[in-house]
């Protein structure tokens, strides 16, 4: 069985610092973070890429317990009520149009009743829509790459230029070997700010810093699906294994990747196919 939305949902206050927030994301393993007010009246949200656009391109040096929330929370939130009719394709619509990774649900006197993920919807993808659709029809075929020798600060500028939450790290023959994520960058996110090693042995000590790699964050075990593989088959990848993209392999050749993202616009497809099959179903 799968859920439609999270509770309860991991929030701040816009007086609480930036700090406060990274520290929630990383010790409760989230990616959103809600900000309220009164307790439970959702008014802005902040984002694993948010603290990144900071840490990037904050001009100060005030540091993250010093910057609050309220200065990079977005104010524009995505909200629907659970009781809508079609509550799991509002909230599909939302992301694939807007492009946002989740949407607030609230109740009827507009206090904060949970979160709709990417990953509520992918579970609900595995569950309804299995065999309906196969990989090769919505899989991205541009490929943005990254090798392990590559710097950390160098990755993370590769992702910002493409706006992607994924690299797969390739050899020189272009063959996946690891895959280097958004939250991955995030863990070490001093190193995408300053480019040094942050280790206090290594400052203690008076050993020379050096520059992060990919090879020293990314996953090097990758789990792979063929472009005619069922949807349902990269749904469950992610599911089993807690990951947000898959790599796709064709006769020993890395041709695409499908992301949770590209989940999402299939919900939306598969979806109005099914209603518009069974509204004029009477024709044939």
């Amino acid at each position: 069985m799968y859920c439609n939305f999270s509770a309860p949902v991991i929030t701040a206050e816009k007086t609480d610092s930036v700090l406060d927030v990274l520290t929630k994301m990383q010790t409760e393993f989230v990616r959103h973070v809600v900000i309220v007010k009164d307790n439970d009246h959702p008014i802005g949200i902040i984002t694993q890429k948010d603290v990144l656009k900071l840490i990037q391109d904050d001009p100060t040096k005030r540091t993250l317990d010093l910057i609050k929330a309220g200065e990079i929370m977005k104010k524009d939130l995505f909200t629907v009520r659970y009781n809508d009719q079609y509550f799991l394709e509002v909230c599909a619509d939302m992301m694939d149009n807007f492009g946002v990774g989740s949407v607030v649900v609230i109740n009827d006197k507009k206090r904060l009743s949970g979160i709709t993920t990417r990953t509520e919807l992918i579970n609900a993808y595995s569950h309804l829509f299995k065999g309906k659709a196969r990989i090769c029809l919505y899989m991205k075929t541009k490929i943005i790459t990254c090798r392990f020798n590559d710097t950390l600060e160098f990755a993370f500028h590769i992702m910002q230029q493409h706006h992607v939450s994924h690299l797969i790290v390739t050899d020189s023959s272009g063959y996946p070997h690891g895959i280097l994520s958004l939250n991955d960058v995030l863990k070490h996110s001093t190193q995408v700010k300053y480019g040094i090693e942050s280790d206090k042995n290594a400052v203690s000590s008076g050993r020379k810093k050096k520059k992060m790699t990919v090879q020293d964050v990314a996953k090097t075990t990758v789990i792979v699906a063929h472009p005619d593989d069922d949807l349902t088959h990269a749904t469950e990848i992610m599911t089993r294994n807690k990951i947000s993209a898959v790599p796709v392999i064709e006769n020993g050749h890395f041709v695409g990747i499908v992301t949770k993202s590209n989940v999402i616009s299939a919900f939306t497809k598969v979806k109005l196919h099914e209603r518009l099959a069974k509204k004029y179903a009477y024709l044939h």
